[in-house]
């Protein structure tokens, strides 16, 4: 039998920094987000790209996803 690896998306919104303008919403190209109280909330996770770009396009920086930098890069592992 062969093993799946499933992905686990992490995505953390800043609450104190988030101020709900929806660039989230907008620019994500796989509908992850909602703004609901002018916060906005990861709704769909598991179909998360992790492309960065909700990242990139947040004014606030108040988006962060497990992996990536604050730029929505890839963070590279370094083996010693």
């Amino acid at each position: 039998m062969e093993t799946v690896e499933i992905k686990q998306t992490q995505i953390s919104v800043l609450d104190n920094a988030c101020v709900g303008c929806g660039e989230c919403v907008k620019y994500c190209p796989m509908s992850v987000f909602t703004v609901v109280n002018r916060k906005a909330i990861p709704v769909e996770q598991d179909i998360c790209l992790e492309c960065g770009t909700c990242i990139r396009n947040c004014p606030e920086k108040a988006i962060k996803i497990a992996g990536l930098d604050e730029q929505g890069i890839l963070i590279k592992e370094t083996t010693h």
